[in-house]
């Protein structure tokens, strides 16, 4: 008797939460998407299934990320949701990122009235005399404060950047330049890579799995007609080692094949559409890198780019978008989505 089993995926709302999303720069609405994998008899569901993971989609840009759920109280129906502020659903469900987001927002109010304070007119200065320096530093902290406000306001650097802005007036001028010049680094730094991800979930995989399934065929080909063409290969010894010749065959020709499917796309699509978004290739090998030794969780054609990450970065040195030195591995702080 022929029994027809197995396993699908299943996909369910999750509902509404606050987060932040770095494609916006600020806090959005997300809508949780749950996945399950539900085993099956003649694709019959059997119950609700085993959950895997769930990602949240932004509901301005669409992006999609992965997200642990232990991170929220809880999630929003999408009735409770609906009507409400962004406060009020980050209050809900990510109160931690509400109350760093009002925290540099009580700086920035702070800094705004010293700014607006009018100053006492010295009698003993000259017209042409420059402002005092207490104002000049408003000015520069408004700036950093600004740029803060792109970046997540969870991140650890970023809590440490806006502890060490209020303290200010208590830094050495030396203190501040170089407080200021960590900032604008750290943001510069921040939105490259951040780039860099988003880019690479807009690209296909660069070995697609038609050259897996022909250098298969083929090896399969070749076995079954030296056998069939050649007697002695039926007996034990050399039907083995033709065996062996065909696998190691395959190997090689899938080898040379998926290597020549890389350079290709490396030229043909990566090349033009970095240029096209303006995307640092430094970062995109280095992201590669860091996920190449931890695959668990990505999407498939992101694993095939970190597998094939030497021969990407071989090719980009090529046509002069790479140094020699390899760029250090960079662990995304927001990784692709998992495959559902």
């Amino acid at each position: 008797m022929f029994v027809v089993w197995g396993t699908k995926s299943r996909q369910e709302d999750g509902g509404v939460i606050g987060d932040w999303c770095d494609v916006c720069h600020a806090p959005n609405f997300h809508r949780l998407i749950h996945f399950y994998k539900v085993s099956h008899i003649y694709y019959i569901p059997l119950g609700k299934g085993t959950y895997v993971g769930t990602n949240r989609q932004c509901a301005q840009c669409g992006t999609t990320n992965s997200c642990n759920m232990n991170a929220y109280p809880r999630a929003m129906t999408h009735q409770e949701a609906y009507g409400r502020s962004i406060e009020e659903v980050l209050a809900a469900t990510n109160p931690f990122l509400l109350e760093q987001i009002q925290k540099q927002r009580a700086l920035e109010y702070q800094i705004a009235q010293r700014m607006t304070q009018p100053t006492l007119p010295s009698y003993d200065a000259a017209p042409s005399s420059p402002p005092p320096p207490s104002a000049q530093a408003d000015h520069r902290m408004m700036a950093a404060l600004q740029t803060l406000r792109t970046l997540d306001a969870r991140d650890r650097d970023v809590i440490g950047f806006t502890d060490r802005l209020q303290r200010w007036d208590y830094l050495t001028p030396s203190e501040r330049e170089v407080l200021l010049h960590e900032i604008d680094a750290f943001a510069t730094e921040d939105h490259k890579v951040n780039a860099a991800i988003h880019f690479m979930r807009m690209l296909p995989t660069p070995t697609p799995g038609t050259i897996t399934c022909l250098s298969c065929f083929g090896s399969v080909v070749i076995f079954i007609v030296g056998l069939a063409a050649v007697p002695f290969l039926q007996s034990w010894l050399w039907g083995s080692l033709f065996f062996i010749a065909s696998a190691v065959l395959w190997f090689v020709v899938y080898g040379k094949a998926s290597d020549r499917s890389v350079r290709a796309w490396v030229r043909k699509v990566l090349l033009p559409r970095s240029q096209q978004h303006n995307v640092d290739m430094r970062y995109f090998i280095g992201l590669l890198s860091g996920i190449k030794g931890n695959t668990g969780g990505y999407e498939e054609k992101i694993v095939d780019m970190a597998r094939n990450v030497d021969v990407i970065a071989d090719e980009l040195h090529k046509h002069g978008y790479l140094k020699m030195e390899d760029p250090p591995a960079i662990p995304p702080s927001s990784p692709p989505p998992p495959a559902p």
